[in-house]
């Protein structure tokens, strides 16, 4: 299965059959998420408007990957 739930499609814009416009949005938005979380300008995400959840992992959503191992893999963070 092919699934992301994170990436909502057409979230936000209207819907095109342009396979390059719809990436063109897509980058657009993750770049602005980015940019919000970079100058710490997000607003933290409240449990029923009232309770702050910890965004403490949002700083790895960018620049961490995975680095394969021959026994055992890594994550590796830049930033």
């Amino acid at each position: 299965i092919n699934s992301n739930y994170y990436v909502m499609d057409g979230a936000g814009s209207p819907p095109t059959e342009l396979q390059t416009a719809r990436a063109a949005n897509l980058v657009h938005g993750v770049m602005q998420f980015h940019r919000l979380l970079a100058r710490d300008q997000l607003p933290p995400t409240l449990i029923r408007g009232l309770v702050p959840l910890c965004m403490d992992q949002y700083r790895r959503l960018f620049s961490t990957n995975r680095v394969p191992g021959r026994d055992c893999d890594h994550i590796k963070h830049w930033g």
